[in-house]
């Protein structure tokens, strides 16, 4: 089943106990997120700087030039020393605003474990069914982005990934890659994305995704030496007693980028939370007793009815301003704003996936 949904719809695709209500959360077995934090200190280091903390992986699969190449700090894929092309792929994204997204099951049960490579030798367990690609093209000063299918679909990261191009029956939105102007700014690279939808892949399955809607979408990276890296991988925030699980508010990496855009208020209506039985427009307006309005029969409840709904004439205020794209003001709040900070690592781009 394919449907235009954001980050909260994949948890129709998880077993109650991870996601069912359950707003405590815990880090799952799965990823390497915690429930909250950026990062850590480096520990002592070994060749080319890289920690001899346990969890630092030794595999020759983890790098692409051994510990001491380029892009040995993120664990990258893929060698962005030369050329004008640097390609990456995101390895961790974490959700900082609103508030509601913040919430433990979602992170550690959902997005961790969905970004997170499939590649246990590098202390990475997850899934790679929630692929962002990027393309900075330094000589036209072009950037590309794009997801991809499942990395099982694909094959090993260390042979590159591709870019997914079709249209979704469903809603009519197109996925496939996006390209707009960017500026270098120091070390970081900045750019505006007018709208992109992302699938998020709910199996390894080219047809069961779920959609991802953002407008004026702002990326921010802050490249490493070798532009090989986005922030940092930190072995330190790892316990090597619990096969290398992030700490208690910890992640793995150290986020060098940010990933921030709006979702509609009315948009956030048509987003199901299965797990909880509302939409993302309940969840957002704070107030799930006012703002939930569910007719018989029906499985999830709607801001549209609700009693907030009536008394208020409308959709419940956002934090955002559509329009202006700017903080809401008392005459203009239409949208909510969804902040993220991301780590990346060097990894090949294919071009368009094949079929």
């Amino acid at each position: 089943m394919k449907r235009w949904a954001g980050f909260l719809g994949l948890c129709a695709a998880l077993a109650a106990s991870a996601c069912g209500g359950d707003d405590g959360g815990g880090n799952d077995t799965g990823g390497q997120g915690g429930s909250g934090g950026q990062g850590g200190s480096s520990g002592s280091a070994g060749s080319g700087g890289i920690s001899n903390h346990p969890c630092q992986p030794s595999a020759d699969e983890c790098y692409v030039a051994g510990k001491s190449g380029p892009g040995a700090a993120c664990l990258a894929r893929h060698d962005n020393s030369e050329g004008d092309v640097v390609t990456l792929r995101v390895s961790q994204l974490e959700l900082s605003s609103p508030t509601a997204l913040r919430q433990p099951f979602l992170q550690n049960s959902v997005i961790t474990p969905k970004i997170t490579p499939d590649a246990p030798g590098c202390f990475q367990f997850g899934h790679s069914q929630f692929n962002i690609l990027f393309a900075w093209n330094t000589s036209t000063l072009k950037v590309t982005q794009g997801a991809a299918p499942p990395q099982a679909l694909i094959g090993p990261m260390s042979d590159g990934s591709c870019y997914a191009d079709f249209t979704d029956p469903a809603s009519g939105a197109k996925i496939q890659p996006v390209e707009t102007d960017f500026v270098i700014e120091g070390d970081t690279y900045r750019a505006v994305f007018p709208e992109v939808a992302v699938p998020i892949y709910l199996e390894d399955s080219h047809t069961n995704y779920a959609l991802l809607p953002l407008h004026e979408l702002e990326v921010t990276a802050k490249l490493s030496a070798d532009r090989g890296c986005v922030g940092r991988y930190v072995p330190e925030n790892l316990d090597e007693t619990q096969t290398c699980a992030a700490k208690e508010g910890q992640f793995a990496y150290e986020n060098g980028g940010s990933y921030r855009g709006y979702v509609t208020v009315e948009e956030a209506d048509r987003v199901d939370i299965d797990s909880l039985r509302y939409s993302l427009c309940v969840l957002l307006s704070g107030n799930v007793k006012r703002w939930q309005h569910k007719p018989a029969g029906e499985t999830i409840g709607r801001c549209v009815g609700s009693t907030g709904y009536v008394e208020e004439g409308g959709y419940p205020k956002g934090n955002w301003c559509a329009g202006t794209n700017q903080p809401a003001t008392d005459s203009c709040h239409d949208a909510w704003l969804i902040e993220s900070h991301y780590a990346a690592a060097g990894v090949k781009i294919n071009g368009t996936c094949p079929g």
